[in-house]
């Protein structure tokens, strides 16, 4: 796969989860959508957990894609002639 196709999948999921998380830390769980983990009809409770995993992955995706950003390494080690 591309390296800058793997980056800009990881930029857009990493912010994906961060507004995910807002969406878990704003609105209790009968106002979540229904497609979304944690929602329940009769529960007023917010899911700080669930939004906390949410950050979490935000961060792991944004490292990984600050790391695949970096330079390539070689491949092979430099010689050591004199």
């Amino acid at each position: 796969m591309n390296k800058a196709l793997l980056i800009g999948l990881a930029v857009i999921v990493a912010i994906a989860c961060l507004v995910l998380a807002g969406v878990y830390w704003s609105h209790p769980a009968n106002q979540l959508p229904h497609w979304l983990p944690g929602y329940s009809a009769s529960d007023t409770a917010v899911h700080v957990k669930h939004g906390l995993a949410a950050v979490i992955l935000a961060i792991a995706a944004g490292i990984f894609a600050w790391f695949q950003s970096g330079p390539k390494r070689p491949t092979t080690p430099p010689s050591t002639d004199q």
